[in-house]
């Protein structure tokens, strides 16, 4: 009885944290942004889209027969994504799921944003950050 209980708090430990996530969240001062969440495992792998590109761009291939990146990785470990505020998605119409800032914005504000949405979603780290183009920015400024 010992056995299967210790056993079951082990698989609950190592799934916490593991179960998707997806919304938008509430960071300082009254502002919400938007992040997705998969997989599960450590470290967490962070994805930020280049200029003006939503999180929904790493879901997305050219090629029907290639996997997305966050596909792709949710099967290796924990991975999310989020729409910095001012992006936009594959459509016109599809503009950020967070909300709206004064722009232009510097990788300062960037950083902060992501330090503050990971800390108020509660995502686990140690974190990779994957920076393409211009987000690659966010990803150096933070270290």
């Amino acid at each position: 009885m010992l056995e299967r209980t210790v056993a079951t708090v082990l698989i609950m430990a190592c799934t916490l944290g593991a179960a998707p996530l997806s919304g938008r969240i509430a960071i300082g001062g009254g502002r919400h942004l938007y992040l997705e969440c998969h997989g599960s495992g450590s470290p967490t792998v962070v994805l930020d889209a280049g200029h003006r590109g939503r999180g929904d761009v790493w879901n997305l291939s050219d090629d029907p027969k290639a996997t997305p990146v966050l596909a792709g990785v949710q099967q290796l470990t924990r991975v999310c994504t989020y729409d910095r505020p001012g992006t936009v998605g594959s459509g016109p119409e599809d503009f950020s799921r967070s909300d709206p800032v004064p722009m232009p914005r510097n990788a300062a504000a960037a950083v902060t944003d992501l330090h503050e949405l990971l800390s108020a979603a509660k995502v686990p780290g140690p974190y990779v950050l994957v920076g393409h183009s211009s987000a690659g920015l966010t990803s150096y400024s933070t270290r």
